[in-house]
């Protein structure tokens, strides 16, 4: 095995979302399709699963009551589409470090630095979506609430 070492957001390991009958009062909650509430815990946000998880259950299931459009959900997919695309050439350029590499300490050195790159660049782009759908879905439900 090449790599030596995974990246730090992988290494968390956050508290526990909280299930509830009743609606949440605050915090960072999403209602599933059984009408059962979940809210994250604060340090969500500190994992890759808990952003991924986050985004994943918004584009599923909206957040805090609010609701995701399908142009949101194409416009997730088209991001990942494209960050896919990034990672792969990434890939590549890691392949080839390793490849060029002489010792197996700079192959390590090479394949670990990469893939942290790599899982830091879809963690960031991941909390990115979260964030920019979460400000529109709430700003949406604002306007909705003054007409």
């Amino acid at each position: 095995m090449l790599t030596t070492d995974t990246a730090d957001v992988y290494k968390v390991s956050v508290h526990k979302v909280t299930r509830s009958d009743e609606q949440p009062t605050e915090g960072v909650w999403y209602q599933d399709a059984k009408g059962r509430y979940y809210t994250y815990p604060d340090d969500w946000t500190d994992s890759f699963y808990g952003v991924r998880d986050a985004l994943s259950n918004l584009l599923t299931y909206g957040s805090n009551g609010n609701q995701v459009t399908a142009k949101d959900q194409a416009a997730a997919k088209a991001s990942y589409a494209a960050l896919q695309q990034e990672i792969m050439a990434d890939y590549a350029d890691m392949k080839a470090a390793v490849a060029a590499a002489d010792t197996l300490e700079a192959k390590q050195a090479a394949a670990t630095n990469a893939s942290n790159a790599m899982s830091q660049k879809v963690y960031n782009t991941t909390l990115k979506m979260y964030n920019k759908l979460q400000a529109k879905t709430a700003a949406r439900a604002w306007v909705s609430s003054l007409l």
